[in-house]
């Protein structure tokens, strides 16, 4: 897939994470989010030429980003993404945890997304 595949699917997902949010399935809606993150970190690995075969790599290019951008609210945000993957298995999560989660996980799509066009 092409980074702008990529970016049209985590628009997608995004509204759909909408979708399930205000219908209250948290747990779907936060997974929907966390894949829509993962398709625009896709997106800036392909265009930064960097393998993106697992988890683990998605991981890297964070840091790198990170690192390179001097801004820890990438890596942070990412973390806070990781929360939302998580309680798609775990419905842990309280409303008000939930709500942050999602503000920070899409300020996160927002600052990689330029990076991915």
């Amino acid at each position: 897939m092409t980074p702008e595949e990529r970016i049209r699917l985590a628009g997608e997902f995004s509204t759909l994470a909408d979708q399930f949010l205000a219908a209250g399935n948290s747990m779907v809606g936060a997974e929907m989010l966390w894949g829509a993150v993962t398709q625009v970190i896709i997106a800036v690995a392909i265009r930064r030429g960097e393998p993106i075969q697992d988890h683990q790599h998605r991981r890297q290019t964070i840091r790198n980003l990170t690192g390179e951008l001097n801004d820890a609210t990438i890596r942070r945000n990412f973390g806070v993404a990781q929360r939302l993957h998580a309680h798609f298995y775990h419905n842990d999560m309280s409303d008000d945890i939930l709500v942050s989660a999602v503000e920070k996980t899409r300020a996160l799509i927002d600052r990689l997304l330029p990076l991915a066009a």
